[in-house]
């Protein structure tokens, strides 16, 4: 009996025990990581399959899209805007080889 009562004391000082509490708690803390670690991976996954669900552009509907230019009338000398359609576009259209480095 002397013994079995010995071990029932010494489990009690050791659940009172800065360790034990500090075990206790990382217990908790990793129940904690673990929830975070898998609510992250969640909102990962759907993240990625919102972003896959994009429809992005085909690669040759560049080539046919329509721009709108601005329309300027100059005069018959050729050198003064007399008037500009299209005031809020300011693009002209240039060949590749025109443009700048």
């Amino acid at each position: 009996m002397k013994i079995l009562s010995h071990i029932k004391n010494n489990v009690k000082k050791i659940k009172h025990s800065k360790v034990y509490k500090w075990l206790r708690h990382f217990k908790i803390t990793k129940h904690m990581l673990l929830a975070g670690g898998a609510v992250f991976v969640l909102l990962a996954g759907v993240i990625v399959i919102w972003l896959a669900s994009f429809n992005i552009p085909d690669f040759n509907s560049f080539e046919d899209r329509k721009t709108i230019n601005s329309t300027k009338i100059y005069d018959k000398t050729g050198e003064v805007l007399l008037y500009d359609i299209h005031q809020d576009v300011k693009r002209t259209s240039i060949a590749f080889d025109q443009m700048g480095d």
